[in-house]
C-alpha cells in the first residue's frame, strides 16, 4: 500500500489546505518580528498590539495564474484590514475586505494582510481570508484533495510539528478554530477528518514531550471518530535516531541519565524504546478491544541496528507491532558540477543501495516477529548547489520509470506501507522533496506523482488513475 505524508501547513507552503488562507500563517509587528505568545490566545487570536498598533499576517496562498483569484476577508471586533505584496484591494467594507490574489508560482513575494485599529475591548475575531467562490462554512479548498486520491494511508507529522518537539498538554492543544499551527500543529479533528474524506488510514507522531493526559485524550478522541474498518498507526517522535532533530538529542541526555547505554547511540535508542513502551501502553489501554491499532517504531535506513537497538531492549518489542524505516534515494547527490546525466547515473545507483537496505530492515522486522513499513521514502533530489538543476530533475520525464522501479522493487521486497516523502512542496536547500511543486500542476508536469498514481491504478487493477 502507498501512503503519503502531508507537507507542512505555511505561509511559504506551495499547497493551501484550509478555504480559510489566515490558518497556518504567524503574527508579526511593523518591523516583521513576530509577535510574542503573551500577545495571543492558545489559538493565535490577538490579545493586544505593540504600541504603533500595526500587525501584519501572511497569507497562506494558492498557486495562480497571471489574472489571480478574488479574495474575501471577514472578522468580527474592531480593527481595519489592508493587503500587501499582490494587485490591491477591490472593495473595503466596516468588517471585511475584497481583493485579487495573485500568486503565479512563486513569482511574486509572499501576501499579507494589516491589522490596524486593534480594539482590547472589542477585539478582531474570527479573521477569514478565503476565495470568494468558496462558502464561509466550507473547511477545506476543493483543490488540496486532488493530488492526495487513492493514497491507503496519510502521515501527519508535518501537520503535527513533530520537528519542534513541544511539551504540549491536552488543555493547551489546537482546536479547529486555531490560526497558529505552531505547538501541536493541526487540531486532531481536522486530521481525522482529511484521513476520512480520502478513506485513508491517519498515521501521528505522538510528540515526545507530551503529558499522559494528552496521549490519552487524543487516543480518545481517535478511537470515537476513527471508522471500525480503518487503522491507525502510531509512533513516538520523529527520527528519534537523528541526533540532528532535538527529540534525538533529548533522548540521547534522558538514556545518558538513566545509565540505559555504554554510547550515545545505545543510550538514546534504548530510551527510545523504553518511551514507546510508555506511550504505546496509554494507546493500548484506550483501544482495547478494538482492532486496528499499528504500534510504530523507527529506525535509521541505511543503519539497520538502530532500530534493532530499540527493538531489543527491554520489553519494547512486545508493545511494537511494525518496524518502520525511510528509504530514501537521491539524497546525497550534491556537489556543484552535476549534470542531468550524471545525475540520473547517480540515482540509479542509489536505487539499488536503498533496496538492499529495504532486504537488510526487513529481515530484521521478520526476526522479531513485526511487520516492516516505511515512515517516509521516494527521491529527495538533494542539489543544494545546483538549484537549476534540481528544478529539471524535478519535471524531468526519466523520473517516471525511476520512480516505477522504485514502487516495484519495495513491492518485491517489502509488500507494506511506504509512506512517500511528501505531497506538494517548493525546493529548499535541503532538496526537492514534493512528489509535485505546486498543488496544479498536471500529471505531465509532475512526473514523479505521474508515477505513483499510475503504480496506485495498476495496483487496484482498474488501469485509471484515482479519482
Amino acid at each position: 500500500m502507498v501512503g503519503i505524508n502531508l507537507a507542512d501547513v505555511h505561509y511559504s507552503s506551495s499547497t493551501a489546505p484550509f478555504a480559510n488562507l489566515m490558518v497556518g500563517s504567524d503574527w508579526f509587528d511593523s518591523g516583521w518580528r513576530m509577535l510574542s505568545k503573551d500577545r495571543l490566545d492558545g489559538q493565535g487570536n490577538l490579545l493586544s498590539v505593540p504600541p504603533d498598533g500595526m500587525v501584519k499576517r501572511f497569507i497562506v496562498a494558492p498557486p495562480t495564474d497571471a489574472a489571480g483569484i478574488d479574495i474575501r476577508c471577514s472578522f468580527t471586533g474592531a480593527g481595519s484590514l489592508s493587503v500587501w505584496g499582490l494587485g490591491g484591494p477591490i472593495e473595503r467594507s466596516a468588517h471585511g475586505l475584497r481583493f485579487r490574489l495573485i500568486n503565479e508560482h512563486g513569482k511574486q513575494p509572499f501576501p499579507w494582510i494589516e491589522v490596524t485599529g486593534f480594539d482590547p475591548h472589542a477585539p478582531l475575531r474570527d479573521l477569514d481570508c478565503r476565495e470568494a467562490r468558496l462558502d464561509r462554512a466550507v473547511r477545506w479548498r476543493p483543490e488540496f484533495f486532488g493530488k492526495l486520491r487513492g493514497f491507503g494511508v496519510v502521515r501527519f507529522m508535518d501537520w503535527q510539528n513533530a520537528n519542534a518537539n513541544e511539551a504540549v498538554a491536552w488543555r493547551d492543544r489546537h482546536t479547529p478554530a486555531a490560526l497558529n499551527l505552531d505547538r501541536d500543529g493541526v487540531s486532531v479533528e481536522d486530521m481525522l477528518a482529511v484521513a476520512g474524506e480520502l478513506g485513508a488510514d491517519p498515521w501521528f507522531v505522538m510528540p515526545w514531550n507530551a503529558d499522559r493526559n494528552y496521549i490519552e485524550q487524543f487516543a480518545r478522541l481517535v478511537r470515537s471518530r476513527l471508522p471500525a474498518d480503518r487503522s491507525v498507526y502510531v509512533e513516538v517522535g520523529n527520527e528519534v535516531w537523528n541526533n540532528g532533530f532535538a527529540v534525538g538529542r533529548q533522548a540521547v541526555a534522558e538514556g545518558r541519565a538513566r545509565k540505559l547505554g555504554d554510547t550515545d547511540m545505545e543510550a538514546g535508542l534504548r530510551r527510545y524504546g523504553q518511551r514507546t513502551v510508555e506511550v504505546m501502553s496509554i494507546w493500548e489501554a484506550v483501544f482495547a478491544g478494538r482492532r486496528g491499532l499499528v504500534r510504530v517504531l523507527g529506525g535509521q535506513h541505511v543503519w539497520p541496528a538502530t532500530g534493532e537497538t530499540a527493538l531489543a531492549f527491554g520489553d519494547t518489542a512486545s508493545h511494537v507491532d511494525a518496524l518502520a524505516t525511510a528509504p530514501y534515494f537521491g539524497t546525497t547527490l550534491g556537489g556543484t558540477a552535476n549534470t542531468r546525466e550524471t545525475s540520473l547515473q547517480r540515482l540509479e545507483t542509489e536505487l539499488v543501495a536503498t533496496d538492499q537496505a529495504v532486504v537488510a530492515n526487513r529481515r530484521i522486522a521478520t526476526r522479531y516477529g513485526k511487520r516492516y513499513i516505511a515512515y517516509e521514502g521516494g527521491v529527495g533530489l538533494a542539489l543544494p548547489a545546483q538549484a537549476p538543476l534540481t528544478e529539471q530533475l524535478q519535471h524531468d520525464p526519466a523520473m517516471v520509470d525511476l520512480i516505477t522501479r522504485y514502487l516495484a522493487a519495495w513491492r518485491r521486497d517489502s509488500g507494506d506501507v511506504l509512506c512517500l516523502f511528501n505531497s506538494v512542496s517548493r525546493p529548499s536547500g535541503w532538496g526537492m522533496w514534493g512528489l509535485a511543486e505546486w498543488e496544479d500542476e498536471s500529471d505531465a508536469q509532475a512526473p514523479k506523482l505521474a508515477a505513483v498514481k499510475r503504480f496506485m491504478a495498476e495496483r487496484r487493477g482498474d488501469g485509471r488513475p484515482p479519482p
